[in-house]
């Protein structure tokens, strides 16, 4: 993750590593340890930090509240007993 964040650097991040990997509106992704499955509504940017952030949507609850996370957060990798595993991985690629 970038130590700090500007513009130009939270916008190429998005370009090169977000929508590399899949990172889309409308994608829809499953959370490793509950399994639910989300989609993303929204990318935007932290007004404070300018770190890119990812909305998402309970698809099995769409009346709860959407959740926000850093979009370095929502993509990296989680420890999960001895393995490393994504922490959201695309169900609709």
């Amino acid at each position: 993750m970038p130590a700090a964040w500007n513009e130009k650097k939270a916008i190429d991040y998005l370009k090169d590593q977000a929508l590399d990997r899949g990172l889309t509106l409308g994608s829809t992704w499953k959370h490793w340890k509950t399994g639910t499955l989300y989609q993303v509504v929204l990318l935007t940017l932290d007004e404070k930090t300018l770190a890119p952030l990812v909305h998402y949507q309970s698809l099995e609850h769409p009346e709860a509240m959407p959740w926000t996370r850093e979009a370095t957060v929502f993509l990296e990798n989680v420890k999960s007993g001895l393995d490393w595993v994504a922490r959201f991985r695309r169900e609709d690629a």
